[in-house]
């Protein structure tokens, strides 16, 4: 059975990488994005490239959107040129990103009133892990459309799991995040304590990763504060922020209280403030250390 052919909308980041994941699995990729210079880099790998959602859902059997926030969602599936313009009945749109559960399942129901699939299927994983195809991949949707998508998932994922229904993807991918988001506010905390009594930072990454204190958070982000590079973005700090907002407010509807997360949220918005939106996630560690007056490096 031939491969059905994939459109990819939003080649940031993590979406530029997975769109090569899908070249070398084999598949007809046409893709989009504002930045013109990542689409004529997967131009030059051997995807299609076109100006519009319109022309990525005419060329396509299956659409990506892998954009940052729910409007950008919106935009590129009503606005103009966008793909409900060129989307047919018997079609899958899968939306990559992570953005409201709400405003996707209305979403999902909109679509599926034209006879077009819809399934949320936000990642976890770092650029390294979008780029060899092993991100973590939560579905929302209909099992038998995720079944229909596989192997498209497969050539990305390593780790595809479905979750439940239209918006499960988006819920878990919230929760995920805001169960990360505060542990690395606690990690900051742990480690500006460790410098400020004369404990290696360093060793204290090795102690608690050995024992019941370990976390993926201080894996993935403790070597980005010690060496300081900030600017190499792995996750912008914007993005983590953004997340909260969309966790608090689902707590909200549901009527959940978020006592310590929201605590960490404001930390988050201290560094929006500060004009760190735009650096790694990491970069946290930078309103704590200002807080507690000290600064958590590791040795050269």
């Amino acid at each position: 059975m031939a491969k059905p052919r994939v459109g990819f909308i939003g080649v940031g980041t993590m979406g530029s990488r997975m769109s090569r994941c899908l070249l070398r699995a084999g598949f007809s990729l046409t893709v989009h994005d504002r930045d013109s210079r990542k689409v004529a880099e997967l131009k030059e790998a051997g995807a299609s490239a076109v100006t519009s959602p319109r022309e990525v859902a005419a060329a396509s059997d299956v659409v990506i959107t892998m954009v940052p926030d729910t409007p950008d969602v919106e935009q590129v599936v009503r606005g103009a040129d966008g793909l409900r313009e060129s989307l047919r009945r018997g079609m899958v749109y899968v939306d990559m990103s992570t953005v409201s559960p709400t405003a996707s399942k209305a979403l999902a129901a909109e679509l599926n009133g034209l006879g077009i699939e819809m399934l949320d299927a936000p990642v976890t994983g770092q650029p390294a892990n979008a780029a060899d195809g092993t991100l973590g991949i939560m579905v929302g949707g209909k099992r038998e459309v995720l079944d229909r998508c596989l192997e498209i998932f497969q050539a990305m994922g390593k780790r595809i799991i479905h979750v439940g229904p239209n918006g499960a993807g988006h819920t878990m991918k919230l929760i995920n995040n805001l169960i990360g988001a505060t542990v690395l506010q606690v990690i900051c905390e742990g480690l500006a304590l460790a410098v400020k009594a004369g404990l290696d930072p360093q060793q204290v990454s090795e102690v608690t990763s050995a024992g019941g204190a370990r976390t993926g958070m201080m894996e993935s982000r403790g070597p980005t504060i010690f060496a300081r590079s900030f600017e190499n973005v792995g996750f912008a700090l914007r993005l983590m922020d953004k997340d909260l907002r969309l966790a608090a407010e689902l707590a909200r509807d549901l009527q959940v209280p978020l006592p310590i997360a929201s605590v960490a949220r404001e930390m988050y918005r201290a560094a929006m403030t500060a004009g760190y939106g735009d650096l790694d996630v990491a970069a946290l560690v930078k309103v704590v250390e200002a807080m507690a007056n000290v600064e958590i490096r590791g040795k050269a």
